[in-house]
């Protein structure tokens, strides 16, 4: 149930604004778009089983704005 409510629901809202974000050419498309998904998740999930360093606000912005460095477009 998590898995499907929250997981995958996740993973399908970052597919579509990857998607709308390539369509609009703020990003280049990603040849893999599941590869760039792991590239945000996984470390949300490994700070929460870690329990290394907090689960903060800034963390998913900051794992986007990366992500969005290495798709921006090639100009």
């Amino acid at each position: 149930a998590f898995r499907n409510r929250v997981i995958l629901s996740s993973r399908e809202a970052g597919r579509a604004l990857i998607a709308a974000a390539a369509e609009a050419g703020e990003i280049a498309p990603p040849p893999d778009i599941e590869v760039v998904l792991d590239m945000i998740y996984a470390p949300l999930l490994y700070r929460l089983l870690a329990g290394h360093q907090p689960l903060d606000a800034a963390l998913p912005a900051a794992l986007a704005a990366g992500a969005m460095r290495l798709m921006a477009p090639s100009r």
